[in-house]
């Protein structure tokens, strides 16, 4: 039960912190001189286990089913945000790069 209740507090988190993220890039310049994205800014681990809304330590399987979950809510073709697909999509990179 309180397990359920951190991993709960930890994907709310998660969702404040993207789209907090996201208002940021919406209020600023979301396009460089090229006309592309801006590219994001690295993310630590910790980081990167907040977005998914894990723990540290979590399994393979179990940051691939957080990502997966969390794009199919936050997909543009959705009405998601290409930001936030992006940082959910970067913070699965960081975390099985340091596997």
């Amino acid at each position: 039960m309180l397990i359920r209740l951190v991993l709960a507090a930890a994907l709310v988190f998660a969702i404040y912190w993207l789209i907090r993220q996201s208002l940021r890039d919406i209020t600023s310049s979301r396009n460089t001189a090229s006309g592309r994205a801006k590219p994001i800014e690295s993310l630590t681990p910790e980081e990167a286990y907040a977005i998914l809304g894990l723990g540290e330590g979590a399994t393979r399987e179990e940051i691939l089913e957080a990502h997966r979950r969390l794009i199919q809510r936050n997909h543009p073709d959705r009405g998601g945000s290409s930001h936030l697909t992006r940082q959910i999509t970067q913070a699965r990179d960081t975390l099985l790069k340091q596997r």
